[in-house]
């Protein structure tokens, strides 16, 4: 599929009509590039694991990701940090602003049983842990 022609354009715009957002997988590796940047207008950018490994000990790789930040806050692009794995990163990540991250140090992946009492908790104060329903099929895929 092709994002250069006009046609792919449409499609893109219409689905934004229904309410879809688009996002940047894995910015910083492969085959992303500023100009589809500016050309799609990204919602979401998420940055890729590998532009995280040397923060915030290496000054040249802050500087790089801090400069993707402000690229993605030019674009009116949210910010999601993919691939977090030390406690130092998260920290640096919230002190730059970043509120939406992914990782192993953040937690690992869990089937929606497993989630459910976890969002209750946080989403709905005074809620008591466990199901509210009982157990579907959907309940044993990993989230």
């Amino acid at each position: 599929w092709s994002v250069d022609s006009t046609d792919s354009l449409e499609v893109i715009e219409d689905l934004r009509l229904f309410g879809f957002a688009l996002a940047l997988d894995d910015f910083g590796a492969g085959y992303s590039s500023l100009s589809r940047l500016v050309d799609l207008g990204f919602d979401v950018i998420k940055i890729d694991g590998g532009m995280l490994i040397d923060v915030p000990g290496d000054p040249v790789a802050v500087k790089l990701l801090l400069a993707v930040f402000e690229l993605a806050a030019a674009c009116d692009a949210d910010i999601v940090a993919g691939g977090v794995e030390a406690q130092a990163q998260v920290e640096f990540l919230t002190a730059s602003g970043i509120t939406q991250a992914q990782g192993p140090v953040l937690g690992s992946p869990m089937t929606a049983a497993e989630l459910t009492p976890l969002l209750r908790r946080q989403l709905v104060p005074g809620s008591p842990p466990g199901r509210s329903r009982p157990p579907t099929p959907n309940d044993t895929g990993r989230v």
